[in-house]
Parts: C-alpha cells; sequence; structure tokens
C-alpha cells in the first residue's frame, strides 16, 4: 500500500528518529553502523514532500495534546510525546494527508477529539 501511494514526511518523525541516534551508547559496536541506518532513511526522505507545522498547526496542537493529557491524566514524558503526535495530526488533517501509525492509543484518540483527521493504523507482526 507505501508504494501505492504519495508519503509525505514531517520533520517531526525525522528529529524522532535522529533522538534514536542520541540514545544509543557511544561505546557499543553496532552505534555507528545503526546511526549511519537511520541518517540513510532521513536522507531517503524527498524534502519537497516535507509539510512542515505553521504556527496555526503548533496551536492547535497544543490544544490536541493539551486535552488529551488532561482527560488522560498524562504525565510529563507523555505529554511531550503526545505534542508530537498532535503535531503530526495536525498536520496531516490540515494538508488533506492521513497519518500511517501504529500508535493506537494516541491517534485513536486524537481523531475522538477532532474526527476531521484521518488515521491509518497497522500492525507488526502475527495478530
Amino acid at each position: 500500500m507505501l508504494r501505492a501511494t504519495e508519503a509525505w514526511h514531517s520533520p517531526v518523525t525525522e528529529a524522532e528518529l535522529a533522538a534514536t541516534c542520541g540514545l544509543l551508547d557511544p561505546a557499543h559496536s553496532q552505534t555507528l553502523e545503526i546511526i549511519e541506518q537511520v541518517a540513510a532513511v532521513i536522507d531517503r526522505r524527498p524534502s519537497y514532500r516535507t509539510i512542515t507545522a505553521d504556527p496555526e498547526i503548533w496551536r492547535e496542537a497544543g490544544v490536541l495534546s493539551g486535552t488529551l493529557a488532561r482527560i488522560q491524566a498524562y504525565g510529563p514524558e507523555q505529554r511531550r510525546r503526545v505534542l508530537n503526535d498532535a503535531l503530526l495530526f495536525a498536520s496531516a488533517r490540515k494538508y488533506g494527508c492521513a497519518v500511517f501509525s501504529r500508535n493506537i492509543r494516541d491517534f485513536d484518540l486524537l481523531q475522538q477529539l477532532d474526527p476531521s483527521g484521518e488515521v491509518m493504523f497497522y500492525r507488526t507482526g502475527a495478530p
């Protein structure tokens, strides 16, 4: 399905991928190889298919993530995570795209808060 459609990307997901590199133990023997693989994935993303959040999207994402954090009683770590999800959700909605995610918990709740956003969920592995 992914090969048959136009994939759009967000700096939010790029930052999440890049953060993985910072979390890796520099002394581990495979760290450099993993960082190179992550960088290659990021570099393959065409810049002309990148959706950047404008101030309106940031504001909406802030309200959505704050609302979700309040009704779900999220702590500080969860609040930061759901802000990224809300940025993806609000950006995709504004530009008429669907979010493609395994994160059913947060994106299902975001979609319940704003049913005009589209989300497609997937699972990996056996059901």
